[in-house]
């Protein structure tokens, strides 16, 4: 096994979220850490390469992913682990106690629908919190046979997380040496 380093460079505000609302004003957060920190779930990073090795008709699709669609048999060894990708722990450290300064990373975008009158619809009002760009560092383990695969699945992620059509979430994904 070898271990591909990557970050995730967001170009805009974006949002991966659980689908919980935040607070009574906020109808969707985004997801934190344990320290309340912004981050990708490995699981969300896996799904976007895997999609990706689809879309540019990877042969070892399901070799590195495993099959979306079937279970997996637990004696079958794993092919590729993937982490969370987080801030770096510099970042982390120099933030872990000012909540302040972490509240900054956050911010919230509102939204309404728009009746054919030109007025907004009644109970439509929506806010959404977003994650200001950042960027977000993590692992992929891998068999080494891999490695060149993933990386070309790497280059073809472009955006990222809820509202992608709509300029959330722009990102660059790009293997870190």
């Amino acid at each position: 096994m070898i271990t591909i380093n990557y970050k995730i460079e967001f170009f805009t505000d974006w949002n991966c979220s659980s689908g919980l609302t935040g607070n009574a004003d906020i109808d969707i957060a985004a997801l934190r850490d344990n320290d309340g920190f912004p981050y990708v779930p490995g699981k969300t990073v896996k799904g976007l390469l895997r999609d990706a090795a689809r879309n540019l008709g990877e042969t070892s699709e399901e070799k590195i992913f495993g099959s979306p669609n079937e279970k997996v048999d637990e004696t079958e060894i794993e092919k590729a682990y993937f982490s969370n990708a987080e801030l770096n722990e510099n970042v982390r450290k120099a933030l872990k106690y000012d909540n302040e300064k972490k509240a900054c990373l956050f911010r919230e975008i509102a939204s309404t629908a728009i009746g054919s009158d030109g007025v907004a619809k009644d109970n439509s009002l929506r806010k959404v919190e977003v994650a200001i760009p950042l960027t977000l560092f993590g692992t992929i383990e891998c068999e080494e046979m891999h490695k060149d695969t993933i990386s070309r699945c790497m280059k073809f992620i472009k955006r990222l997380g809820m509202e992608r059509n709509r300029g959330l979430g722009r990102c660059e994904m790009s293997e870190v040496k």
